[in-house]
């Protein structure tokens, strides 16, 4: 009973004081349960979201959309992880993959509010409701944001400016590694008569 007792005293100070419930939470590397909470906080929004395209018209892709995103998000939370350490470590962190991994999981936590929009704009088919999930997913996904780069802040005891610095680098690395592809391959179709 204490560790429901401890899991929903996280739970409760990562969404209202998330600097020090993060850094307890890295220091303490408890990475089972924080991916439990990932998970849940993957699952149950998309369980309501793969509902919600299925209100939309599409009924064959709500189950597919959802175990694929599931799958992917938890794949690309674990590879962003190890990224992320990394360049943390190159900026002279101090904290570990284990306890960004498990801080991670909880800045997830702000994904389980916007389940009741999901649920309400399904059961009252209104044009304000299904408005106002797209809106309800951004500001989400913002707060979730903002907590992932608290996490970094916290994990590895860096200032804010290098957290968003090393949550900003891969991101343009894998936009610039993208572009160059991008260029080598259209410059790989232009004839080299072309009179440039």
């Amino acid at each position: 009973m204490r560790a429901v007792g401890n899991l929903l005293d996280s739970i409760y100070d990562v969404l209202f004081c998330p600097s020090p419930a993060l850094r307890r939470i890295g220091e303490e590397s408890r990475w089972g349960m924080a991916v439990l909470v990932y998970l849940v906080c993957l699952i149950l929004p998309a369980i309501a979201m793969g509902f919600f395209i299925k209100t939309l018209g599409f009924h064959k892709f709500g189950g597919m959309l959802v175990a694929a995103e599931v799958v992917g998000r938890f794949m690309l939370l674990v590879l962003g992880v190890a990224v992320l350490h990394l360049v943390a470590e190159l900026f002279g962190g101090k904290g570990t993959a284990k306890g960004l991994l498990a801080a991670m999981c909880f800045a997830h936590l702000p994904q389980l509010l916007a389940v009741p929009f999901f649920v309400i704009s399904m059961l009252w088919a209104s044009s304000f409701w299904k408005a106002l999930v797209p809106l309800v997913s951004v500001a989400v996904s913002c707060w979730t944001l903002v907590l992932n780069i608290v996490a970094i802040k916290e994990v590895y005891q860096i200032s804010g400016g290098r957290a968003v610095l090393i949550f900003v680098i891969p991101i343009i690395a894998v936009l610039a590694m993208t572009v160059g592809l991008l260029i080598l391959s259209v410059a790989e179709f232009i004839p080299e008569n072309a009179g440039w």
